[in-house]
């Protein structure tokens, strides 16, 4: 799935998060199959969710961005599976 780079970035952060929490190796797929389950089943609730994300800004997706900070930089991941050195 390809998505705009900041959310990419955000959930890459809250994988992070759950990894320090004690949730085990941080895990994109099953942090996203845990918010997709606990997703509201109510289509105007998911209506406002999809217009907020719309018109987020970068600094409201990327987490510990300083308030005044001018420039958000958000690390790009590399396409494909990792590369194994030897």
């Amino acid at each position: 799935m390809r998505w705009p780079l900041p959310f990419s970035r955000r959930l890459d952060q809250l994988a992070q998060l759950a990894h320090e929490a004690g949730a085990g190796a941080p895990d994109r797929k099953w942090l996203l199959a845990a918010l997709v389950l606990n997703a509201p089943a109510d289509g105007e609730q998911l209506a406002a969710l999809l217009t907020a994300a719309r018109r987020a800004k970068v600094r409201d997706v990327v987490l510990d961005v300083g308030e005044h900070d001018r420039v958000v930089s958000v690390p790009r991941n590399s396409v494909g599976r990792p590369r194994h050195a030897g």
